[in-house]
């Protein structure tokens, strides 16, 4: 008997270890929870920041031009001579050369990469707002859809309510069958409608569960962030700080575009190219200046080990090879021991290859950063443009939502009155049900509305560099 206990209760707990995955649930109550869930199981935007950040490690350590070169050599050699004696020969050589100047290209190709790095971290830092941005409209969609399913299903429920008191009349022949088919037709297009409207919600929760990147297993349930009593109070005062009535974004368009500007990587990145075409152009003028490269060598040579022969050798190369006309390079180079000077010597080369196409190169060079020069411009124009159109946007529906919600109260007052005739006898079923349909449809446009204001407002947010949701404190403090 204990033995069957026992083994009904491992049987019990086998069945509910092995379902218990398919009850399993995430509740995503607010935005913040959403984005940090997406952040966390996204491993591309992981390694879009890991690529970001090590780029910038790698661009500040490039700075190998700037250091000196270490060179090691060892040679070896025996040689047999007949009627002489034979030879041996070791040397041990360590060269160290540096770089004295350059013409300033070394420094300029330094800060273009270090620049480019860090805008290039930027870029995957507003990859990631956009992925939040993602983030937040799928999750604001859910909401709309399911504020549209609970709208839905209201109607549905009061259209079955009133056509069982329908059915009921027709019985004691108060009404006409042709009345309570076309009710009953209209009450059956209220349930689809209502079924439909529950299968795109379900779409919407597999897309907004992959996104999230969570296993297919568990189940998303998205509810309303959480208001506090304190911020219930802003929510119903008259204030047009608050949430109920939206502030516009026309005064503040200046200082959104001046953000806009300063925070858009794509325009940076187009700017430090332009600034780095015209240090390059100057550069490239200033073809009389010299690289100077210094060169020290010390090497010990002898029979066997310990080497006990030092030489030392000093040497300065001087070269024009971006001279266009007459590259030319000099070296200058002494050698001495622990004793004397040993020799000294100097040599010279030029190439005689002069360059015909100069001046058309730079020519072409001018023409392409006017061109540079003008899609800065452009692309500068577009921006801001672009910006205008949001909070244009963002306005109008603003003024929608407040002509919303006023219409939105005039319909229920409407639907109460109408509510008192359908009682006195003076509206039929029908019409009653349509001014329902119409009130469910004005609930159904505001929350879209609002739902659209939201998603405007993330967007403008994204375009200046502002965190989402922080708009009120950048702006409106």
């Amino acid at each position: 008997m204990r033995e069957s206990c026992l083994l009904k209760r491992f049987l019990l707990l086998l069945l509910l270890s092995a379902s218990f995955p398919l009850f399993c649930q995430v509740v995503v109550d607010s935005r913040e929870t959403a984005v940090s869930i997406a952040v966390a199981n996204s491993k591309e935007q992981l390694f879009q920041q890991q690529l970001a950040q090590e780029e910038v490690r790698y661009a500040r350590l490039s700075i190998q031009h700037f250091l000196p070169q270490l060179g090691f050599s060892y040679s070896e050699s025996d040689s047999v001579k007949v009627g002489m004696a034979d030879s041996r020969t070791k040397s041990l050589q360590l060269t160290v050369s540096q770089l004295v100047f350059d013409g300033g290209q070394g420094w300029n190709h330094y800060q273009v990469g270090n620049l480019s790095s860090r805008y290039r971290y930027q870029q995957a830092v507003q990859l990631l707002d956009e992925f939040k941005g993602r983030v937040l409209e799928c999750y604001q969609r859910i909401l709309l859809q399911q504020q549209v399913v609970d709208i839905k299903k209201r109607l549905t429920e009061v259209g079955l309510a009133r056509l069982k008191i329908i059915g009921e009349e027709l019985v004691l022949g108060l009404v006409r069958e042709i009345d309570y088919l076309d009710y009953e037709v209209s009450c059956r297009r209220l349930a689809q409608e209502e079924r439909l409207a529950g299968e795109e919600l379900a779409r919407q929760l597999v897309a907004f569960r992959q996104l999230l990147g969570l296993d297919q297993r568990l189940q998303v349930v998205v509810v309303p962030e959480t208001i506090h009593e304190d911020e219930l109070q802003e929510v119903v005062c008259d204030s047009p700080e608050k949430k109920n009535i939206p502030r516009q974004l026309a005064p503040y368009l200046q200082e959104l575009l001046m953000m806009s500007l300063s925070h858009n990587p794509a325009l940076k990145l187009q700017q430090l190219e332009y600034s780095a075409q015209v240090q390059q152009e100057q550069l490239g003028k200033r073809w009389y200046l010299p690289n100077l490269t210094l060169e020290g060598s010390l090497s010990l040579s002898g029979t066997e080990f310990p080497l006990r022969e030092p030489d030392f050798s000093l040497r300065l190369k001087m070269s024009f090879d971006r001279n266009p006309f007459l590259p030319l390079s000099n070296t200058t180079s002494m050698s001495f021991d622990k004793e004397r000077l040993r020799s000294l010597g100097n040599s010279v080369s030029v190439t005689v290859n002069p360059n015909v196409t100069y001046f058309s190169q730079q020519r072409l060079s001018s023409i392409r950063l006017l061109q540079q020069q003008l899609s800065l411009a452009t692309s500068r124009e577009q921006l801001e443009q672009s910006v205008r159109e949001l909070v244009l946007e963002y306005d109008n529906h603003v003024e929608s939502v407040s002509f919303a919600r006023e219409s939105l109260e005039i319909q229920r007052r409407k639907v109460a009155i109408g509510q008192q005739q359908l009682e006195n006898g003076e509206m039929t079923e029908m019409d009653y049900l349509q001014w329902l349909v119409e009130l469910s449809t004005m609930e159904i446009q505001l929350v879209e509305l609002e739902s659209a204001m939201d998603t405007l407002l993330w967007t403008v947010e994204l375009a200046a560099g502002i965190a989402p949701g922080g708009i009120n404190e950048v702006l409106f403090n």
